[in-house]
């Protein structure tokens, strides 16, 4: 199965902050190591960013669908170009929302659908560690957060995870010293959700 790994094990998400996979070829060094060519076995030239947006594609009804303020795009990406940061804020509906707003922003350009491809998404730990979720984060730019619901249910894990935390929070803090950079923040996360384990 698609980024489920093989007998050398399964795909390790590098740090608090993932780059997405997007296959060999496109010049990561990433690509270049024992490790992640052990990984990745037979997916590693997978572009898992459009393998995601190609798997969600069929579900939406893009002809009918409305991208509105496209103005404010225009303006996001001028300024991401001009090595400005750019924060976006969205209400979450699920758990496709990355390949979602992809697929949108191709619609409306091909430069937005650039936009799309970097864009670092605000993502709950889980989706490193979900067997479902993990080869449509693998293709995905990751800052990976604990919600303070989950930090709290454990209290022998509750330090490490703050630490993991910070260390989210410092390197989405480089990543906007070195400008150019576009986060994707769904405020609401996943509040809706009664229980922790989910």
């Amino acid at each position: 199965m698609l980024g489920e790994g093989n007998d050398k094990g399964k795909f390790i998400f590098e740090d608090v902050r993932h780059r997405a996979m997007r296959g060999d070829g496109r010049g990561d060094a990433r690509y270049e190591t024992e490790e992640m060519k052990a990984m990745l076995g037979e997916d590693l030239s997978t572009d898992f960013y459009a393998a995601g947006c190609d798997f969600f594609r069929p579900s939406m009804d893009l002809e009918n669908s409305l991208v509105l303020g496209r103005e404010n795009l225009e303006k996001a990406r001028e300024q991401i170009d001009n090595g400005e940061n750019v924060i976006f804020l969205a209400n979450h509906q699920s758990e496709a929302d990355p390949q979602v707003v992809s697929c949108l922003f191709e619609k409306v350009s091909p430069e937005m659908g650039d936009l799309a491809a970097h864009v670092t998404y605000v993502a709950g730990h889980k989706v490193t560690t979900d067997p479902l979720a993990v080869p449509f984060s693998m293709g995905r730019n990751l800052l990976c957060i604990h919600s303070k619901k989950h930090i709290d249910a454990d209290p022998e894990t509750k330090p490490a995870k703050s630490r993991q935390n910070m260390s989210a929070m410092n390197s989405m803090l480089t990543g906007l010293r070195e400008g150019g950079m576009a986060i994707w923040v769904a405020p609401s996360g996943g509040r809706d959700r009664r229980d922790v384990s989910t």
